[in-house]
């Protein structure tokens, strides 16, 4: 996942718990990011992306299309 995308922070992370796909992605790391044994995140950006994850979490209820919709109603009525 992107970090910058989907946690709102620099960085990004691969998971697995599967061996051989682990294998297969590291054989592939240095083209598209590096080698696995240098680089890494700052406490900081760990910390924003980990904020950034957990908002993205959190329920916007069932019903957040109809409010987006009625918010665009009631900044621009029937101009457009």
């Amino acid at each position: 996942m992107s970090g910058r995308k989907s946690g709102g922070a620099r960085g990004g992370l691969i998971a697995t718990n599967h061996k051989q796909h682990f294998d297969h992605l590291m054989t592939w790391l240095p083209v598209y990011e590096g080698f696995s044994t240098y680089g890494g995140m700052s406490t900081k950006e760990i910390e924003a992306m980990a904020v950034g994850l957990f908002g993205r979490l959190e329920p916007v209820g069932g019903d957040w299309g109809q409010k987006v919709v009625d918010a665009f109603k009631a900044d621009f009525g029937d101009e457009l």
